[in-house]
C-alpha cells in the first residue's frame, strides 16, 4: 500500500521531518527570519525543500481594540434606499496616531468591520515600517520577478538571433560550395 504524501512547513534550519501532519491537505506555516520552507515527502521521492517567499511579517503592527474608536455611519454611492437607510459604513480611528479609515466596500456591516481593520493595519504598517512594510516587500518581489522574466526573454531572443545567423551563414557557405558564387560571372 502506498503512503499518502504529507507536507510540513518548518523553519529552514530544521532539515528532518519528525511527524506527519494529521490531514495531508492542511499544513501550518512557521516563519523564521522572514523565510518559510515547505518540506514535502512522498512515497516516491526523498525529502525536498522549497522556498515559498521571503516576506518578513514580524514587523506588522498588532491592532489593539482599546486603541480604536469605531463609528457606524451612513454610506454613499449606488444602492438606493438600502444605502440611505442602513448605517453599514465603518469609520475607524486609531487614537495613538490619529489615522482614520472609512470602509463601505460591502453591504454587510460585519464584513465592512473586518475590511476596515485590515485597511487600518495596512495603513499603520506603511506608516511605521515604510519600505519594510508588506506592500513594499510584495512590490519589490513583483519587480524582481518582472526583471527576471525580462532577462530570460532577452536571453532567449539573443539565442534565437544567434541561431538564425548561424543558419543563414551555414546556408551561404553551402551555396558557395555548390558553385553558386555571386562574385563569379560566367
Amino acid at each position: 500500500m502506498l503512503k499518502q504524501p504529507y507536507f510540513i512547513i518548518a523553519p529552514i534550519n530544521i532539515m528532518r521531518v519528525t511527524q506527519p501532519v494529521q490531514n495531508s491537505c492542511i499544513s501550518s506555516r512557521s516563519f523564521v527570519s522572514g523565510c518559510c520552507a515547505l518540506l514535502s515527502r512522498t512515497a516516491f521521492s526523498p525529502l525536498q525543500v522549497r522556498f515559498k517567499h521571503t516576506l518578513d511579517t514580524s514587523l506588522v503592527p498588532v491592532l489593539n481594540e482599546p486603541d480604536i474608536e469605531e463609528q457606524f455611519i451612513g454610506g454613499s454611492g449606488p444602492g438606493g434606499s438600502n444605502v440611505n437607510k442602513n448605517r453599514n459604513c465603518v469609520l475607524l480611528k486609531h487614537i495613538p496616531t490619529g489615522m482614520v479609515v472609512k470602509c463601505h466596500l460591502s453591504r454587510l456591516l460585519q464584513e465592512n468591520r473586518k475590511l476596515a481593520r485590515e485597511m487600518l493595519v495596512n495603513k499603520l504598517d506603511e506608516h511605521f515600517n515604510g519600505d519594510m512594510s508588506l506592500s513594499a516587500q510584495k512590490e519589490r518581489l513583483l519587480q524582481k520577478k518582472s526583471t527576471e522574466s525580462l532577462r530570460k526573454k532577452k536571453k532567449l531572443n539573443d539565442i534565437r538571433k544567434k541561431y538564425e545567423e548561424f543558419v543563414a551563414n551555414r546556408s551561404n557557405s553551402t551555396s558557395l560550395l555548390d558553385g553558386d558564387n555571386p562574385e563569379r560571372k560566367e
